[in-house]
């Protein structure tokens, strides 16, 4: 019995996944597509029937990382109200958005390529952030305003703050992500 081909959106499906686990471990400059099709038992030529360049893939991955993390703020905001406490508040959203460690190794592999790169992928991440910071923003809005106004005025800060503790997580250091919550909310 012949073999079945999978279905392009499977077969697309799998290198991503295989991808973003490589670029997890090794980084995203450090992999090669050849890596890639060995990796996801595929050859070259149907690798590079998807995806014609690096560049594509890691554009694809990278805006399914920034969908995952929009998707993350939205649910947030949904949790908001009046009544919601600020610091309780960015309690749950840091939890949310530093629980998955494998999301956090990928956002850092996808940075440490922007640095490198200078390109598309950096004016994305940059987009995004501000789409962020704004999310953020308007979550505020949505609490009491006199313990949320603080927070509001930081929202890109809390976002790179956020980073940072999110690397020193990975690196298993000992930081409190409460003292963050306590810097923004002046709680």
């Amino acid at each position: 019995m012949a073999k079945k081909n999978p279905l392009p959106e499977e077969t697309r499906s799998l290198i991503k996944t295989t991808a973003s686990a490589l670029f997890r471990t090794g980084g995203i400059y450090a992999t090669s597509l050849g890596e890639i099709a060995k990796a996801a038992k595929l050859s070259k030529g149907t690798l590079y029937y998807h995806f014609p360049a690096k560049e594509y893939l890691v554009l694809e991955i990278a805006e399914a990382h920034f969908s995952y993390i929009t998707e993350l703020l939205f649910a947030w905001i949904d949790t908001l109200s009046i009544k919601s406490d600020v610091r309780e508040a960015l309690s749950c959203l840091t939890s949310s958005l530093l629980s998955d460690k494998e999301a956090l190794r990928l956002h850092f592999a996808l940075l440490s390529e922007a640095l490198r790169e200078e390109g598309q992928l950096s004016g994305r991440l940059n987009a995004k952030q501000r789409e962020w910071a704004v999310m953020l923003e308007v979550g505020s809005l949505r609490m009491e305003q006199a313990a949320s106004s603080r927070f509001r005025e930081y929202s890109a800060a809390y976002l790179a703050l956020l980073d940072g503790f999110g690397l020193h997580m990975l690196l298993n250091s000992r930081l409190d992500a409460d003292v963050l919550n306590s810097l923004l909310t002046g709680l």
